[in-house]
């Protein structure tokens, strides 16, 4: 019985995760380009800002500004979902 409890909580959390990363991939696709794309490499491909600037062929300062910027409006992106 303790097995069908936690599968059904198991089951319960992983839907509640996917819904979550479903409304994370929408909040993202809602950001301009210019932002989204220095989020992408940073938290998806775990790219140093290095790489990012490289990547981009953007200043090192500018990719920094650009995640800073880009965390807040992808959190005012998700809260309005």
């Amino acid at each position: 019985m303790a097995n069908t409890v936690a599968s059904g909580q198991d089951v319960a959390h992983d839907a509640e995760r996917a819904e979550v990363v479903s409304m994370m991939h929408t909040a993202l696709a809602e950001l301009p380009l210019h932002y989204r794309e220095p989020l992408v490499l940073f938290f998806l491909d775990d790219q140093p800002y290095e790489a990012i600037a490289e990547v981009l062929h953007l200043p090192l300062g500018t990719v920094g500004t650009r995640i800073n910027r880009g965390k807040k409006l992808l959190k005012a992106a998700y809260q309005s979902l």
